[in-house]
């Protein structure tokens, strides 16, 4: 098996879950790493062995021998990053979102596409057991046809909203957005790839920077439509007057032949599925049907999904593609609170 040689740009933060998570995939080596912080490039270096470092990502694109790059910047980062990775002939992993403007990126993507290479994105919820199992009985008939979704990430409190190295996060210009883009990314990517990915109609948001302050939002509401008529409703926060410490992370599915609560974080997470009886109460456990799903994911992480499509020359788990549309969908729900409206999708 060919040994990939990959480049981490960016090592804070999610930068080095990468570098953990490329430890694990067999005949990996990462060759470099680039960040602007000296001190810190040169102990991230040591701890995981890499041999070159750079503080300019441009010089690493050019002088480093990696087949590969992953990128963990902040988000209006990403587009000049990817772009130039594709440029100078590197397959690319990139931190969610894929972009803050959708047309950066279609942009990147149609590149990608030129140059035939792989762009994936680091959505990485596909992966939770929990999805896994939530999709497994979607595309097993179980839940019959979807209607209604209610999905939420609540946070009563989120440290890195407070700190002064992670600061970008409350700048809209490099952030973005706040909450919206952080967290419910996350909620409408893994949903919208357990439905099958279906065409999106219209949104509807509401956003609120009420508590703190900050120039983003720390609350989002969102009604999504799907051309199926499938609503999804979900809301998000970083920080909230919520009574348990604990966040809240969790989707409930609702069909026309069972129901499903997959629950991430928050009191007895799992999966739940089932079904009542009518017209009587009788509950039915579906569960059984469709093994265990807490079983360990193969491939485990989207990072390992990444080298294996690769190598292997087929389509990431979570496609530039994919990550577009995402960032399609997110648009239009800034949008949609900015003007008060729902706005429709083509």
């Amino acid at each position: 098996m060919k040994q990939l040689k990959v480049g981490i740009i960016g090592i804070q933060g999610f930068g080095r879950r990468h570098a953990e998570l490329l430890t694990t995939v067999p005949n990996v080596a990462i060759r470099a790493a680039c960040d602007i912080r000296e001190e810190a490039l040169a102990g991230f270096a040591r701890q995981y062995g890499i041999p070159e470092t750079f503080t300019d990502y441009r010089n690493m694109l050019a002088q480093a021998d990696v087949d590969c790059v992953t990128i963990a910047t902040p988000h209006h980062l990403h587009p000049r990053m990817v772009t130039d990775a594709l440029l100078a002939g590197k397959h690319v992993l990139c931190e969610k979102p894929l972009a803050i403007r959708a047309a950066d990126a279609d942009i990147m993507v149609a590149l990608a596409k030129q140059k035939r290479l792989k762009l994936a994105c680091h959505y990485i919820f596909r992966l939770a057991p929990q999805i896994i199992g939530l999709k497994k009985a979607y595309d097993a008939g179980l839940l019959g046809e979807v209607y209604y979704v209610s999905m939420r990430w609540l946070a009563r409190h989120t440290d890195f909203w407070f700190r002064e190295d992670t600061g970008w996060r409350v700048v809209k210009a490099q952030a973005g957005g706040g909450i919206l883009i952080g967290r419910g990314s996350h909620l409408i990517d893994a949903i919208w790839y357990v439905l099958g990915k279906p065409p999106v109609t219209s949104v509807y948001a509401t956003c609120s920077n009420r508590l703190v302050g900050q120039e983003v939002e720390d609350f989002a509401a969102a009604s999504i439509r799907f051309a199926n008529g499938c609503q999804v409703n979900l809301e998000c926060s970083y920080v909230l007057h919520l009574p348990e410490h604990e966040q809240r992370h969790e989707y409930e599915v609702y069909g026309t032949k069972g129901g499903a609560i997959a629950r991430l974080l928050g009191a007895r997470p799992g999966l739940f599925v089932g079904r009542c009886e009518l017209p009587g109460n009788e509950w039915t456990d579906l569960l059984p049907v469709i093994g265990d799903e807490t079983s360990k994911a193969e491939p485990s992480s989207v990072i390992e999904d990444f080298i294996l499509a690769v190598r292997e020359d087929r389509p990431p788990l979570v496609s530039g593609e994919d990550a577009a549309i995402i960032t399609h969908i997110i648009e239009a729900a800034y949008r949609s609170a900015d003007e008060g409206r729902e706005i429709k999708l083509e």
